[in-house]
């Protein structure tokens, strides 16, 4: 053991046996030891540390320094989880003077009781520049705020959900609380707000932030869920955020006779509703109506609980929300959206010109509960697509991990991540082992509303111009990063969903593979790695983002997954970085000083006739047994055998024509191919 290692652990035993979690080191202290224990750091904010040398909760407490100097900063403990691999989370906000920043978040990746990844932003403030003295409270902020809106007046032009009698006994009923109201009063958050284009680096200069007070807002007319941003020092609201993540109308599909959870309701109602508690389900689904002009939400009821077409708008909407919360309960170990259980609330049948649109609404400091809105148009309805309701649903799971914000590149990736599980929830209610690439073909034969993985150009719509006019929309999403039909303007929120086409792209590559030539006239050659694969790497690169991550964090974070489960020179780790150059983003990478493209494989694998059509021979340079395996495009296995001696032939007379993944593993070996049958 070196001087300097014996001298860490002797300061680190001090500090372990005295105060673990208080304690604080001078600055150049802080730096040499985590020097000593950082493996990588990555210049987006990704840093992975040697074997069992950092136990959780010390990185951002005594080594706080070596992130956030100053004696005002402070990194607080906002959420810890444990995902189905058995790792756990911790995410850190960042307080300065007290203050929660906006954005600036930092993760650990915990596995067997050590760190082995953290990532995130950080803030760097002047303190003499950035002051909370002389700033108004709570109360001086609302009055500011209620001046746009006629003084919170009962008799003005708003009509506010907590002025509703329906609306406040039925929040008190949901929440237990006999004082339980969606007024604004006490529901103040003050907070630093990052300003201007949310595209931020791994540090944040302190002068992108004002201080502001942050409220919710829910007004039944016209009707909306925003927070608004109020300037803590003149009182200007300087932005209006709708809490919803929202998508476009489309019609939807009916996918036949299935069952569903509901609920007898006794008393006065002697029928059954669309209510879902069992199973570990908290599921609550009602119907849109208008009263007296104002909207609200009603139970459908049936004698019988053999509903067959009635009320069907509202049925599916409840049923599509149920496959989605068992989706992620079955596969994630995830029962709801925040993983314990959170009671959601749907809201079906709501036509498209009541202000609302079809949207996934977090719970605030207003109600214990999330909301999913499903809109329709004419008779088609939202709730009968069930790829669109796991797309909805997984907006909630993107809400409680990684947080990603609905704006610019971090809500082109929320989008994208939304439609990515959304495609794997239709599947599994269709009982399929593959996907179909598509989002909303059930729904219409309107490519202008359909979302492609595979060919996004053919799909969806980008805006032309900087108008920012519906009216003027184009056929076509980009597949390359900053490349055609990129919106780089602020329409749709910075491109939220026109510009989510290229990380769908990325992960249709890194599944099937592909062969092109993308929009800055680089040439691809991307082998896929199957879609099992694929889907993980996509679920813990979503859950391990931060609020205001960009295309570039995603692919690091993404490229790191890839080397704790596979290793730095797997397969997996080179397929999904040449799928990201493939669609614009990174460049060719270095594993053990070779180049992507320069890396040779250890075995030679002939493939002989192909396309085949009864046998498929197979040779290699290695004596020792291999294992070979025939894969579909979408990862299921079909056949498996041994190849001894070098050679073998697979029978492959009774399989459908198509494309198919062979893969050889085993000593000195871990190659696929793509094989052509024709039968």
């Amino acid at each position: 053991m070196n001087n300097l290692n014996a001298l860490c652990l002797s300061v680190l035993s001090l500090l372990f046996f005295t105060n673990p979690l208080n304690a604080q080191l001078d600055s150049n202290t802080v730096d040499s030891l985590l020097n000593e224990y950082v493996d990588i750091w990555d210049s987006t904010g990704i840093y992975t540390f040697k074997h069992q040398v950092l136990s959780p909760g010390e990185l951002f407490t005594i080594y706080q320094d070596y992130f956030i100097e100053d004696e005002h900063n402070e990194l607080v403990l906002e959420k810890q989880w444990q995902d189905y691999t058995a790792k756990d989370h911790y995410r850190y906000r960042q307080y300065f003077k007290g203050v929660a920043v906006q954005g600036a978040v930092m993760n650990e990746l915990v596995q067997d009781d050590f760190v082995i990844m953290a990532n995130g932003k950080v803030a760097d403030f002047n303190p003499a520049e950035s002051d909370t003295s002389g700033a108004f409270s709570e109360e001086e902020a609302l009055y500011h705020l209620g001046t746009l809106y006629d003084g919170w007046d009962e008799d003005g032009d708003y009509y506010w959900a907590w002025m509703d009698e329906d609306w406040t006994t039925e929040l008190q009923e949901e929440t237990g609380d006999p004082d339980a109201n969606y007024g604004p009063y006490g529901k103040g958050e003050l907070m630093w707000m990052l300003t201007g284009n949310r595209e931020v680096g791994y540090t944040i200069p302190g002068d992108r932030y004002t201080l502001v007070w942050r409220f919710p807002l829910f007004c039944l007319d016209p009707y909306f869920h925003r927070y608004y941003y109020v300037d803590a020092f003149n009182g200007d609201v300087v932005d209006v955020e709708d809490m919803g993540f929202t998508d476009g109308t489309l019609s939807t599909f009916n996918h036949g006779q299935r069952d569903m959870d509901t609920e007898y309701k006794g008393g006065l109602t002697q029928k059954y509703i669309c209510k879902a508690e069992d199973d570990g389900h908290n599921i609550h689904t009602k119907r849109y109506k208008k009263h007296l002009g104002i909207a609200i939400y009603s139970n459908v009821k049936d004698e019988d609980n053999e509903w067959g077409t009635h009320e069907q708008k509202t049925t599916n909407a409840h049923w599509a929300s149920l496959e989605a919360w068992d989706y992620f309960k079955d596969e994630y170990s995830t029962n709801g959206v925040d993983g314990e259980g959170l009671k959601l609330k749907v809201r079906a049948n709501v036509p498209i010109l009541s202000g609302v649109s079809t949207s996934y609404v977090p719970g605030n400091s207003n109600n214990s509960y999330d909301i999913i809105y499903f809109t329709h148009r004419d008779n088609n309805d939202y709730g009968w697509s069930i790829d669109i309701a796991g797309h909805e649903y997984t907006h909630g799971i993107i809400y409680y991990t990684s947080k990603l914000q609905g704006i610019g590149e971090s809500g082109a990736l929320n989008e994208s991540f939304s439609d990515i599980f959304g495609l794997f929830v239709e599947s599994r209610t269709e009982n399929s082992s593959s996907v179909d690439w598509i989002v909303g073909e059930d729904a219409t034969s309107d490519n202008m509303y359909i979302r492609s993985f595979e060919n996004p150009k053919q799909f969806y719509r980008h805006y032309p111009n900087a108008n920012c006019d519906t009216s003027e929309f184009v056929l076509g999403q980009p597949d390359t990063y900053q490349g055609e039909f990129w919106e780089s303007n602020n329409c749709d929120m910075g491109g939220v969903h026109i510009n989510a086409s290229v990380q769908n792209h990325w992960f249709y590559l890194l599944t099937m593979g592909g062969v092109g030539t993308n929009d800055n006239n680089e040439n691809y050659i991307v082998q896929g790695i199957g879609i099992n694969d694929a889907r993980y790497i996509a679920y813990h690169t979503m859950i391990s983002l931060t609020e205001y991550s960009s295309f570039s964090d995603a692919r690091a974070t993404s490229l790191q997954i890839c080397v704790n489960e596979w290793g730095v020179c797997s397969e997996q780790y080179f397929e999904c970085a040449r799928a990201w150059a493939a669609v614009g983003i990174g460049n060719v990478i270095p594993c053990n000083g070779l180049l992507v493209e320069d890396r040779q494989p250890m075995t030679s694998l002939n493939i002989y006739p192909n396309p085949a059509n009864n046998i498929l021979n197979v040779s290699c340079n290695i004596e020792s047994t291999q294992t070979l395996k025939l894969y579909t495009l979408g990862g299921v296995l079909i056949k498996e055998a041994r190849i001894v001696g070098g050679s073998h032939s697979l029978n492959v007379s009774n399989l459908a024509s198509g494309v198919y993944t062979l893969a050889l593993s085993g000593q000195n070996a871990d190659l696929r191919r793509k094989v052509v049958i024709v039968n």
